[in-house]
């Protein structure tokens, strides 16, 4: 499934969604994304490169999420047309060619909502 997807207003150049899971409608109690990215230029790579940090995430007793972080980015998540606010990025891999797609660079970003 491809994803239309910004983050902080940053194309995420996603090809599939690797996992999806959200907690809550009305009211988002948890949301973790994780994406599987594909670009033949590095610059929107580099871009939420600069926008990632040290994250910790704490789920709390009621369900929410708390994220502690250094040097991290808070942003919009647009994910298919739905905005989730106060999102961190978590993990991103690094940037590799894949198998035989010289100038096309392979990798995965994963996405945490803060909600507490």
């Amino acid at each position: 499934m491809t994803a239309t997807c910004t983050f902080n207003s940053t194309t995420v150049e996603s090809y599939e969604v690797r996992h999806l899971e959200i907690i809550g409608s009305t009211t988002v109690y948890s949301l973790e994304a994780t994406l599987a990215c594909r670009a033949t230029s590095l610059t929107n790579y580099n871009a939420l490169a600069g926008k990632r940090g040290r994250l910790g995430v704490k789920p709390l007793y009621s369900g929410k999420v708390r994220c502690q972080t250094i040097g991290g980015t808070k942003g919009d998540l647009v994910l298919n047309g739905t905005t989730y606010t106060n999102c961190y990025i978590s993990d991103l891999s690094r940037a590799e060619v894949s198998k035989s797609h010289l100038g096309v660079w392979e990798y995965t970003i994963s996405f945490v909502k803060e909600t507490a």
